[in-house]
């Protein structure tokens, strides 16, 4: 059974190991800032940082935080051996009513245009894409948003 959990601090291994890409800088007091920012949730933003549960043991991630007014950045990402079974739809959808009860109207995404796997799950979950574009570094990115 798929359910979220609220990060601690003994996920910070689990998290670094598997998903170094959410941590731009690979220096440890920047990944500890990360996350306690993650477990500290602010109460002046919208923010929900979750492991995504399989049973007892953590799979994932799902985050998203308040950008803009009613507005959140959404980040999912799943060990690759959990990839495709529909985690991550059923973990966006235990997310919506925390999101919805705190007046969240829109969430903004996005992914490599070369990541078709991403692109394909943002699609499935109900997301629009609103552009591709090219991003500061070059790299070609696609924009998505949600509307509840």
């Amino acid at each position: 059974m798929i359910w979220l959990r609220k990060l601690n601090k003994n996920d910070l291994d689990f998290l670094v190991q598997n998903f170094p890409y959410y941590f731009f800088k690979q220096d440890k007091e920047f990944i500890e800032n990360t996350l306690n920012g993650w477990l500290n949730e602010n109460e002046d933003k919208v923010t929900f940082t979750r492991c995504i549960m399989l049973d007892d043991e953590p799979i994932g991630i799902i985050s998203m935080s308040e950008k803009e007014d009613k507005c959140v950045g959404f980040g999912i990402a799943l060990l690759e051996r959990y990839r495709g079974n529909g985690y991550s739809s059923v973990a966006f959808d235990l997310a919506k009513p925390y999101l919805i009860s705190h007046g969240i109207t829109k969430i903004k995404s996005s992914c490599s245009a070369k990541n078709l796997s991403s692109k394909h799950m943002h699609e499935k979950l109900g997301f629009k894409l609103i552009k591709t574009e090219i991003n500061h570094v070059g790299n070609e990115m696609h924009r998505f948003e949600y509307d509840f």
